[in-house]
Order: C-alpha cells, then sequence, then structure tokens
C-alpha cells in the first residue's frame, strides 16, 4: 500500500558541517523535511557501500545474531531458505532455514537438516552459551518444538528446553544474565526461567501484537513494543516499559512516538524494533497504517527526541559507532520531493536531539516470492547486525541483487550482480 510521508521533525543542521550538502526542495507538496548529506561529515561512522563478498543463501533470510564462542564470532542466520553458499569453499551446503557461519570467512559450520516453519528471532546468550531460536515453527531436526528453542553455541545441539508458550509465534527474544528468558508471542510478553522452562509471569496485551523487546542496560527494565493499546492492564501506545521481575508496567512511563502523541491512545503505528543508541535513548523503528520511520525516546519517561518519517516500515535497526542504520520493506518509489531515500535503507547520524541521513546507500534490490511473503520477509531489510570486533555490518533480508541502477523515485532497477539472503558492509 503506498503510504504518504509526513516528516514530524525537521532534522537540524550540525553548523557549516551540512552547509551545501542538502537537496534543493520542489516546489511540489509534499515537500522534503529530512536532511540529507551528500558526503561523511567529520566524526561520524562510516559504512562502505560496496559489499563484501562473502557466504549468501538461496532464499530470504528473516533474522540474525552473533555468537561469540571459541574460533568464532559466529553469525547465527534463519528465514525461508535450503542452503547457504559457502564462500570459504565454493560449494552448496544444505541448510533447512537455521544456519551458522564463521564471520572471518563465511564458513558454514553448522545447518539444521529439517525445520517445520519459519524462524522470526535469535537471540545469543553468552553466560549460558546458548542461542535462542523463535518462531512459527513446530519441529527442528525432527524435534518437536513449538515457536522457541535453544541450542548450545558450540554443539548446536538442541537443549531441552521447552516452555509452553501463548500462541503460535515468538516475534522477539531477550535474556537476561540473571536468568530470565523474555518471549514475545502474538498477544502477550512472557517470561520463562532459563533452567527449567518454568514461567515466571505474563503479561498480556489487548488490541495488538506484541513485537520486540528489548531489556534496560541494567537488565531490571523489559521494553515492550508492537501495535496495543495495552499491555499488562494498563494503557499503553504501543510501547511499554515493564518491571523485569514482576511484568507489571513501571509508573511514569508514557511513550510519543511523535511529538502530536495522544498520551494512552493508539496512533496507527506499529513498534517493529528497538535499540540503544550510543547516548542512552531509546531508537524506536516504526511502521503501520499512519507513518513509518524511526522515533528516538527518552527511556525514563517516554518522552520524544526526535522522529522522521520513512517510505518503508522499519523492520531493522543496527546502532553504528554514533550513527543508526535502518532497514525496511517496500513497494512503492518515493512519495515526497526531494527527498532521496534509498530503497531498502539508509544510516543516520545521531546526536542531542537532532538525526540526518549519511551517504551509506545498502544498493539492494529485488522483489518478494510468494513464499517470502508467507514467512513475513516481504522484501526488503528483516533484520541489521553490526559486530565490532571486524567492524562489519550484517543486513540480511528478502533481496535479490547488489549494485543495480535504481531510480528510487519509481523503483525501477536495472543491472546488479546477484546478492540473496545476506549482504555485509565494512564499517570504515
Amino acid at each position: 500500500m503506498k503510504r504518504p510521508l509526513i516528516v514530524t521533525t525537521c532534522a537540524l543542521l550540525l553548523g557549516a558541517m551540512l552547509s551545501a550538502v542538502l537537496p534543493t526542495a520542489a516546489s511540489a507538496a509534499p515537500a522534503c523535511q529530512t536532511s540529507f548529506a551528500a558526503s561523511y561529515p567529520p566524526g561520524w561512522s562510516q559504512v562502505s557501500n560496496t559489499t563484501t563478498d562473502w557466504s549468501t543463501t538461496d532464499g530470504n533470510v528473516i533474522a540474525a545474531d552473533v555468537a561469540y564462542t571459541a574460533g568464532g564470532p559466529y553469525l547465527v542466520i534463519g528465514g525461508n531458505f535450503t542452503l547457504v553458499h559457502n564462500k570459504a569453499t565454493g560449494k552448496d551446503v544444505p541448510a533447512r532455514n537455521l544456519a551458522v557461519l564463521r564471520i572471518s570467512d563465511g564458513h558454514v559450520i553448522w545447518g539444521a537438516s529439517s525445520m517445520t516453519g519459519y524462524p522470526k528471532a535469535i537471540s545469543f546468550h553468552a553466560a549460558s552459551n546458548t542461542i535462542y531460536v523463535g518462531g512459527s515453527f513446530t519441529e527442528i531436526n525432527g524435534v518437536a518444538r513449538k515457536a522457541v528453542a535453544a541450542f548450545s553455541a558450540t554443539s548446536y545441539a538442541m537443549r531441552p528446553w521447552a516452555p509452553v508458550v501463548d500462541g503460535g509465534t515468538i516475534r522477539s527474544i531477550q535474556v537476561s544474565n540473571a536468568g530470565s528468558v523474555f518471549l514475545a508471542g502474538n498477544g502477550s510478553v512472557a517470561a520463562f526461567r532459563a533452567s527449567d522452562a518454568a514461567r515466571l509471569w505474563t503479561a498480556p496485551a489487548a488490541n495488538g501484537v506484541v513485537r520486540s523487546l528489548l531489556l534496560s542496560p541494567t537488565q531490571t527494565e523489559l521494553f515492550a513494543g508492537g501495535d496495543f493499546n495495552r499491555l499488562a492492564g494498563a494503557p499503553a501506545n504501543q510501547l511499554s516499559k515493564l518491571a523485569v521481575s514482576t511484568g507489571t508496567p513501571v509508573p511514569g512511563f508514557t511513550s510519543r512516538l511523535r511529538p502530536n502523541s495522544v498520551p494512552t491512545a493508539h496512533d496507527g503505528e506499529l513498534v517493529l524494533e528497538m535499540r540503544w543508541d550510543a547516548e542512552g535513548h531509546l531508537i524506536v523503528g516504526r511502521g503501520g497504517s499512519t507513518t513509518n520511520g524511526l522515533t528516538s525516546v527518552a527511556p525514563w519517561d517516554g518522552g520524544h527526541f526526535w522522529s522522521h518519517d520513512t517510505e518503508g516500515d522499519t523492520q531493522a535497526l543496527a546502532v553504528v559507532g554514533n550513527t543508526v542504520a535502518h532497514g525496511q520493506h517496500r513497494s512503492h518509489g518515493n512519495t515526497t520531493t526531494g527527498c532521496p531515500f534509498r530503497f531498502f535503507g539508509d544510516q543516520w547520524a545521531n546526536h542531542d536531539g537532532t538525526a540526518f541521513v549519511l551517504p551509506w546507500d545498502p544498493g539492494l534490490s529485488g522483489n518478494p516470492t510468494l513464499a517470502s511473503v508467507q514467512s513475513e520477509a516481504n522484501g526488503g531489510i528483516s533484520d541489521m547486525v553490526y559486530e565490532p570486533q571486524t567492524r562489519q555490518l550484517f543486513v540480511v533480508g528478502d533481496f535479490a541483487k547488489w549494485g543495480a541502477d535504481c531510480n528510487y523515485d519509481t523503483l525501477v532497477c536495472t543491472g546488479g550482480i546477484p546478492k540473496r539472503g545476506v549482504a555485509v558492509y565494512k564499517v570504515l
């Protein structure tokens, strides 16, 4: 569906650094109010526009995380694919919807032999050496598991941990060092003990779905986002803050995704992803029936720092130094005159309550297939992970090519080289 772009907060220029780099706005309405830098101003983390020659898949990838174990780090990917093209050997390796790859060379370390359904969330927990996988599946490697499973991060053997979850889909996972696993399902957030899968508490959602979770840096609070307007019995404007120990709402937090948000009202938006930025603010990726984009939220009270609208649902975020990379899906060209948003993602400078778009262009293109729509990859970037040791940004999703010559106003692309499932970019 084609959605209009309504920029809610104008990006502020940072002095002379951005002078003479802004596009000239045309007279047609709506006019672009977001600032686009033509080159990287000094001091901002730069991401290469060129992808690294790395392993790819034969289908889409929905979720990813980095596992830090001996010989690694490793990239864990899940989606809708049957094999991984192993860059290290040049051979195709069977892997059904779930695989582990060595980051240094893309070598495939392990792949699932079977899976009925799709992963939608992956989380590595270092303290327990465990990889948690959530999604809409019922079986992995011949073992029955409903929507969530846990694996050893060294042997990749499935652990006996098997909680009884609400509904048939897990969309987000967070794990605390105190031994709790938090799962976002269709209609609730639930906490389980990591030791024996016993349920600790449940926070039911009303009038919507819980899609994203994020622990606070102190691991005493859990942020939950989605398209609900009540969570754990309290009003919530698509974003709520819960006490980790009880699952009850923390008093004094009222989210405002836009400057004109009505407290506790539904804005018609979904919170799809969340990350902590370098300044300790909560960055929210949003989409839905009204606007799509990014919002910077004060984690103490839900106050609004800045928000910018984009052309597609922001379903992936990665903090790269003092910047935020975002990924989206979209099915229409740019609708705001003078706003040169790229096909599937952009990089935002983010500092002291202001944001503007940096020159990074992921250069990805391609059309979703029926299978990818069924698995909710839906065309575009589904997830992003920045790995600081190797200074690489891993981008996964439902795309077919890199380097095509694209008109972003019409989304017509020509040329390009094949690139399925995974794209890797060096951070300079």
